[in-house]
């Protein structure tokens, strides 16, 4: 219950955010999420990433824009003068299926996102797997794990991150965490690559007791 309320607190602040930022885009949002023929997840992950580009704004870029639906990436960042693209997506496990190997779930998503047409080298794929995540504490039904996979990882797109959510349970209370795996591609656009070097930092992979929501 604590980590229902604590994501529904942050979707609150990262709308806040956007608001603050753009009215317009928050106005979009906020009819996009009470449809009923949506993915809420889907979109909700994708106020997440708009949000954290927004606490980026003039530190790492200078300007960030929604890209023209069917035409652009989710995302259009200046970096530089230089227009970076963005797209993201949430996977979400169906439990009717064989829960033999979601990783081939993956290499589908990502296979669809290439025939779209703002993939490039200069385009980053942005994957929330936290449902994936959640039913592999379960079934422990990766064929290979994360890092396996991009040994021999092959794509049209640029760069590729894996994202999870979830809570570490201490102590005293749940910390809620991010974490991204990151596959580049060695023709990545050169801007792209610098962008996502100054975005994600140094980066450490946390243990620990990890809970992760079934629906995030």
């Amino acid at each position: 219950t604590k980590s229902i309320e604590h994501l529904l607190m942050l979707l609150i602040l990262d709308i806040e955010g956007i608001k603050k930022y753009n009215i317009e885009d928050f106005n979009y949002y906020k009819k996009k999420i009470k449809k009923k023929d949506i993915s809420f997840w889907g979109e909700r992950f994708e106020i997440f990433v708009y949000s954290k580009l927004i606490s980026k704004l003039y530190t790492t870029f200078k300007n960030i824009r929604r890209g023209v639906m069917g035409k652009e990436a989710d995302f259009i960042v200046d970096f530089d003068g230089y227009n970076i693209s963005l797209e993201t997506t949430s996977l979400i496990y169906n439990e009717n299926s064989s829960k033999s190997n979601p990783i081939s779930k993956l290499k589908s998503k990502i296979s669809e996102k290439e025939c779209k047409c703002y993939c490039s080298l200069n385009c980053c794929l942005i994957v929330d797997i936290t449902n994936l995540s959640f039913y592999r504490k379960i079934y422990d039904n990766y064929s290979v794990s994360i890092f396996q996979l991009f040994e021999t990882f092959e794509s049209k797109f640029g760069a590729i991150l894996l994202h999870e959510s979830f809570h570490l349970s201490g102590e005293n209370a749940l910390t809620f965490y991010s974490q991204v795996y990151d596959w580049v591609n060695p023709n990545v656009d050169g801007k792209l690559k610098d962008f996502l070097s100054q975005l994600l930092g140094q980066r450490e992979f946390l243990d620990g007791k990890k809970i992760y929501l079934k629906t995030i």
